[in-house]
């Protein structure tokens, strides 16, 4: 199995107006990230476009992949993990 490395994950603005935005993340194979990706604390839609990744939410963590969507309101990922061995995406839009 992989070891988990934290490595940079990378944002990639889509497009905004006023009122909401759609960015891009991409995580690397086999990083790991403790906190959540944005800083602001909105309501959250987020499409997993590529990839297998794991998110924890008060302490629960779920497997993701391709195609799966999770909906944020009031509470935040505390951990993020690609634990595959591609890059990982998701499109963000809040």
């Amino acid at each position: 199995m992989p070891r988990l490395t934290k490595k940079v994950f990378l944002i990639y603005p889509v497009t905004s107006d006023d009122n909401k935005f759609v960015k891009l993340i991409v995580f690397p194979p086999n990083a790991s990230l403790g906190k959540h990706f944005l800083y602001q604390r909105t309501e959250e839609f987020i499409y997993v476009l590529k990839g297998k990744l794991s998110v924890t939410v008060e302490g629960k963590e779920e497997k993701v992949k391709e195609g799966d969507s999770i909906y944020l309101k009031e509470d935040f990922p505390s951990q993020w993990k690609n634990e595959g061995g591609d890059e990982a995406e998701l499109l963000v839009v809040c």
